[in-house]
């Protein structure tokens, strides 16, 4: 096949190496394996090593045109980005790839990644010698003589995709859904995050009609304050040692407190639109629709002015759910930018539901804050961090102060937490991830429903939903799913809470 030994033993080493982010990506796919109960992964890797092992081949014969010499490069920095997401998956989040990801990827913005990308400067450098580790096989690769053999070998990474294909539609079809195998191993996950974002579009034409029995007057200013990865152990408010969230704590006795309170879900896309309408986890990839029944929708067809003031960007399924307020303002810059929105709105003396979604405490939490608010010990690892919720303190004050003169419920809840890992915050599937800060303030103002204490018990915070029906003056609906404890993974699979790892 090649007449120089060293063309072939470097084909095999670009191939394990290509091989090595497949199971960076997919680690998962190997546990049967690993148990001894499944070997199918074994015809995976022999599948998607032959079709890798054929482009860096086809790459050769490219090379030895010069006016096609440029077309290696493309295809070869094409699929070191696809290593780039395994080397991430692997160094940054200790995990597999999965759908979840993927919309976190497509709805993500220039600010958000610049944001992120000093977590990922070792992947990508990793990226890089795996680019230029394979730019340099192939130049060796293509000193060879061409000979059929390797003209046929070079077709293989194009005729493999084709026959995946046939299989699909003529023979089996596991599963029901497109599963076709190429060199790019992350493109079924990107065209599913696709579909999902095309399929969330289609909930806005869903038309229903909320009904519900009026039970009393209702309160006047409903006020939903959703924080962004925010560890509850990290907050004063729950006993952490340095005193971080000084003005909420002053507030205790106000407030209806949630000591275990649990997200429905590890990312924001998830986890917002389960919180703020009646859709269940099982149901959010076969039934999007039912995200029409959010609170916002209730509000609008029950009297109540609504407002959705955010300092994040526009973002799939959360838009979906924002785009229901007849008065939506996105803001740039820090969170206190948010304050003079939410005061205007405050003006309106019309019953009214305001929520904000703040950029709160998302990593890169250094630059989610003015340098001035980086308050505390330098030395200490989690200085921006602990920071980020003292400057959310200050910022939850600003709203709380004026609602102290109105009928006022104030609610705040975090979208979830984070795994913190060697001083690295992570969203994973996992129990530490989804606890958060949970609690309802009531303003002097608003007795009728006021409920305060302390609430012991694991509470899911898709609670909010029939929470702010009950505070609008209806009946909530009964049997809620909040109750279920079901949590919707990364993966877009229904899971229970209690079965989630540590």
């Amino acid at each position: 096949m090649f007449k120089n030994k060293t063309s072939f033993f470097l084909l095999i080493a670009a191939t394990l190496l290509y091989l090595t982010g497949f199971y960076f990506s997919y680690s998962n796919l190997f546990e049967g394996f690993f148990r001894m109960e499944d070997f199918s992964v074994v015809r995976n890797l022999f599948e998607y090593g032959i079709m890798y092992a054929s482009l860096l081949v086809f790459c050769s014969m490219l090379y030895r045109k010069k006016y096609l010499r440029f077309l290696p490069y493309i295809l070869l920095f094409i699929i070191s980005l696809n290593f780039l997401i395994s080397a991430i998956c692997r160094i940054v989040y200790h995990s597999s790839f999965n759908s979840g990801m993927v919309l976190s990827v497509i709805d993500s913005n220039v600010d958000e990644a610049l944001s992120m990308s000093t977590m990922f400067i070792v992947p990508i450098i990793i990226c890089l010698l795996f680019w230029a580790f394979n730019i340099y096989v192939v130049k060796t690769v293509s000193r060879n003589p061409a000979n059929k053999f390797l003209v046929l070998f070079s077709l293989l990474w194009v005729v493999f995709p084709i026959l995946f294909k046939l299989k699909q539609n003529y023979i089996s079809n596991k599963g029901g859904a497109p599963m076709i195998k190429s060199v790019l191993y992350h493109y079924n996950d990107f065209e599913a995050g696709i579909k999902m974002q095309k399929d969330l579009a289609k909930i806005k034409k869903n038309k229903i009609k909320l009904n519900a029995e009026k039970t009393g007057k209702g309160i006047n200013t409903i006020v939903l304050l959703i924080g962004e990865s925010v560890v509850p152990k990290h907050m004063q408010l729950y006993g952490y040692s340095i005193k971080n969230t000084m003005f909420q704590n002053g507030e205790i006795p106000n407030m209806q407190l949630y000591e275990n309170a649990v997200s429905p879900a590890g990312i924001t896309n998830l986890s917002v639109p389960l919180m703020l309408s009646t859709i269940k986890p099982e149901k959010f990839t076969s039934n999007k629709e039912e995200m029409a029944d959010n609170i916002i929708n209730f509000a609008n067809q029950n009297g109540y002015e609504t407002y959705w003031i955010s300092t994040q960007t526009l973002s799939g399924s959360v838009t979906a759910i924002a785009s229901y307020s007849k008065n939506i303002k996105y803001v740039n810059g820090y969170d206190e930018v948010a304050i003079p929105v939410f005061n205007q709105a405050l003006k309106n003396k019309k019953n009214k539901l305001i929520i904000l979604h703040l950029i709160g405490s998302h990593p890169n939490p250094c630059d989610k804050i003015p340098d001035a608010e980086k308050v505390f010990d330098e030395n200490n690892p989690f200085n921006c961090y602990d920071s980020s919720i003292n400057y959310t303190d200050k910022i939850i004050s600003k709203i709380l102060n004026p609602l102290k003169n109105e009928d006022a419920v104030f609610i705040y809840a975090a979208d979830h937490g984070l795994k913190i890992i060697d001083g690295k915050y992570l969203h994973t599937d996992s129990k530490e991830s989804v606890k958060v800060p949970f609690y309802i303030w009531f303003s002097p103002k608003t007795k009728e429903y006021a409920n305060k204490g302390i609430v012991k018990e694991t509470t899911q915070t898709t609670i909010i939903y029939p929470k702010i029906i009950e505070f609008m003056g209806y009946e909530p609906p009964k049997n809620y799913k909040n109750k279920d404890l079901k949590y919707l993974d990364f993966g877009l699979k229904t899971i229970d809470y209690s079965d989630l790892g540590d």
